[in-house]
């Protein structure tokens, strides 16, 4: 009976380019396939893993991603406040000033309000469209 699994190992002179070669070959044709499936479940597993991750990290509702735009708008907003209060101390611009339309808005069509003191705040007044309430987006 022939064997499950054949190893060769040939250990040919330094001078060839396969010196140490490892030669390991399945003659058994259902254990080849046995392994080629293994192969495959784990990249199928490792695939949905990855998957998996992606999707838990991305955010999930259109609110999310609008608030997601939003924060980064103000944050953008309030580092060109901060750079153009470097050349204008002591005022706070607005939103022309800073070169933004004057109909710069929100994604929920609301402005834009920046506050300088005590420090640089970027308010958006979020989904509900109050300023002051618990769903504001802030860049400080």
């Amino acid at each position: 009976m022939e064997a499950l699994v054949s190893a060769t190992v040939c250990l040919m002179s330094p001078y060839r380019a396969n010196a140490h070669r490892l030669d390991v070959r399945i003659k058994t044709p259902w254990l080849r396939r046995f392994v080629l499936l293994g192969i495959g479940a784990a990249l199928s597993c490792a695939l949905i893993v990855l998957v998996a991750h992606v999707i838990r990290n991305a955010p999930t509702t259109a609110r999310e991603i609008a608030a997601n735009n939003c924060r980064l708008d103000a944050q953008r907003i309030r580092s060109e406040v901060l750079s153009w209060r470097r050349s204008n101390p002591g005022r706070c611009p607005s939103l022309i000033d800073i070169g933004e339309p004057s109909t710069a808005m929100d994604v929920w069509h609301t402005g834009y309000m920046i506050q300088c003191e005590p420090e640089v705040i970027v308010r958006s007044a979020g989904p509900d469209r109050v300023y002051f309430s618990a769903d504001d987006i802030v860049a400080r």
